[in-house]
């Protein structure tokens, strides 16, 4: 059942390795990426906590950005997650550490990049956590489609509740704005408020390689222009690195819904401050980009039994 990720993580790789012979450069104003995360593509045979997710995004640029002025690019995406406790055998109430639930999203943002290479993103998000976000149908037809032992326990999952978001981020950038540097270092920090999550994180961002400036770069889904853009190199490749810290005050995923959570519902207390880190490669040029990562998370629950991990494999196309 491993060789079905095995194999899609070989098939991201070599198309990691032939993407510069797709295309010739030109401008493209719009953008399509899809991002699967999954904790078996860690190879760990495990399948438990944030175990599946599955997002399509469209992203536009909306105003070229200048020596003066900020880049300015929209994002639509629409996402589907799944998370699980320890366990989804026969043992499961045995082992019962965080809810069985999903979470099915749709979510707007905005990236505002500056000449100084800092970075601004707001972003709105709505969405169900519960039986109505489909988690239990979607990881049942998964596990039957990869020839996965059926999952048991969903009968526990969280009760149904709509819920909203807002969100904003802010990116620091550290270093000397320099051509064709191959060492860069920002800080981040964002804070959540809303119904489904309320939270706040602060962190730092490493990169090391062949990449852009930020207007330019893959990094902030920036490779979208109006006119001719100038890049220092024909592509990016680099490795990227970032830890950070999260205080949160409210996880719906974890303690249910707001509004409806009752007494015989499995809920349980999150931990107020979890570590977190995430390390990948990314290679883009002309229409393509790729990125295989890797994430690492402290438990997010106070009864969780271990700390998680997950990979993600995304691609980006852009066009006209």
């Amino acid at each position: 059942m491993i060789n079905c990720y095995q194999k899609l993580l070989v098939f991201s790789a070599a198309l990691l390795a032939t993407a510069p012979f797709v295309a010739a450069q030109k401008t493209y104003h719009h953008q399509l990426t899809v991002v699967s995360d999954n904790d078996n593509y860690t190879l760990k045979k495990k399948d438990r906590y944030y175990t599946n997710g599955l997002t399509f995004q469209f992203s536009k640029l909306t105003k070229e950005g200048s020596a003066e002025k900020s880049k300015k690019i929209w994002m639509l995406e629409v996402g589907h997650k799944i998370f699980n406790p320890y366990k989804q055998n026969k043992h499961f109430k045995e082992t019962m550490d965080r809810p069985f639930t999903g979470l099915l999203y749709v979510k707007t943002e905005a990236t505002y990049i500056t000449p100084a290479e800092n970075v601004f993103r707001w972003s709105a998000l709505a969405g169900l956590i519960g039986k109505a976000a489909f988690g239990k149908e979607v990881q049942q037809w998964h596990h039957h489609n990869f020839g996965l032992p059926a999952p048991q326990g969903w009968e526990t999952q969280l009760k149904t509740e709509p819920g909203m978001n807002v969100q904003a981020a802010y990116y620091q950038h550290l270093l000397p704005v320099k051509e064709k540097r191959i060492v860069d270092a920002g800080v981040k920090a964002d804070l959540t408020v809303g119904t489904l999550y309320t939270g706040m994180s602060s962190g730092l961002v490493f990169k090391l390689g062949a990449f852009e400036k930020a207007a330019n770069s893959a990094h902030w889904n920036a490779r979208l222009h109006h006119s001719q853009p100038v890049y220092q190199r024909n592509f990016e490749f680099y490795f990227y690195f970032e830890p950070s810290i999260t205080y949160q005050l409210f996880n719906a995923t974890v303690q249910g819904g707001l509004f409806t959570r009752k007494k015989d519902e499995y809920t349980t207390a999150i931990e107020p401050i979890f570590y977190s880190h995430s390390f990948g490669a990314v290679y883009a040029k002309d229409r393509w980009t790729t990125q295989l990562a890797f994430t690492y998370k402290t438990r997010e629950a106070t009864t969780m039994r271990a700390n998680e991990n997950y990979g993600s494999i995304g691609i980006s196309y852009r066009f006209n």
